[in-house]
């Protein structure tokens, strides 16, 4: 019994930490998604090896006659494991944050490129419903029109405020408040208005927002009353306020 029990704590002790660290290299990509099963399966097993470390050190302070090799294995095998770990984690679990830069500094670079294209074409933006063409040519690089933390192919998975199609830079009165490009739903040309909110939730209830000035921040559009969304226009006053409260004007 003690010798099945022992190779039990074996098992434990090492498969335990296995599991961890599977878990953790798949979770961080995308870290604000709920885990999948076979990842929810992975840490709940994982979080038996204690219990192999516990029952290998209660059979090698037990064994009447020898120590039994499967407890003791079970134990300094355990225990290693363990610490190897936490050596892991810091190391892998990073990667979610580093996509969240990634992704603020495309949302940068495609502002730029927007701005670029406006300079050539009497400083109006371009049209909404082919955005992501006419800015290729000023970016230069079709991978920042995705976001790291997206899962869906190589597929566009920013959006333009519709309100800003062929709108001149000109007469914005505040562009540093104004939202040009946002983290969307996946697609070509996506366009948004406040009434597609929620947007997407790969960065949780945040969000990375790309302003008609050029610059960017994150920000939960739901709460955030300093936005823009359509500027003001002859006659009618600038729709400014969260998302969630606003709907296409």
């Amino acid at each position: 019994m003690d010798r099945t029990l022992a190779k039990i704590a074996y098992c434990l002790a090492c498969s335990g930490p296995l599991c961890l660290i599977w878990a953790a290299v798949q979770l961080p990509a995308y870290p604000h998604r709920t885990p999948h099963s076979t990842e929810a399966v992975m840490i709940a097993l994982g979080m038996l090896s204690p219990v192999g470390i516990v029952i290998g050190g209660v059979l090698v302070a037990t064994a009447r006659w020898r120590p039994l090799a499967h407890a003791q294995a079970a134990v300094a095998v355990g225990i290693g494991a363990t610490l190897a770990c936490l050596i892991a984690f810091p190391v892998v679990l990073p990667r979610g944050g580093h996509h969240s830069v990634s992704c603020f500094s495309n949302l940068r670079q495609l502002g730029l490129a927007m701005t670029m294209y406006a300079q050539d074409y009497d400083g109006r933006l371009p049209i909404a419903s082919s955005w992501n063409e006419s800015t290729l040519p000023y970016s230069r690089n079709p991978e920042i029109y995705r976001c790291p933390n997206e899962e869906i192919g190589e597929v566009p998975s920013y959006g333009m405020n519709r309100a800003l199609s062929m709108f001149p830079t000109s007469t914005l009165d505040a562009p540093a408040d104004t939202a040009l490009l946002l983290d969307s739903r996946v697609g070509v040309n996506v366009q948004l208005t406040p009434a597609d909110a929620p947007f997407t939730d790969r960065h949780g209830d945040t969000i990375y927002v790309a302003f008609a000035d050029g610059h960017a921040r994150s920000t939960r559009p739901s709460a955030d009353a300093t936005l823009i969304w359509t500027p003001r226009r002859p006659g009618k006053p600038p729709v400014r306020g969260p998302a969630s409260t606003r709907s296409v004007r």
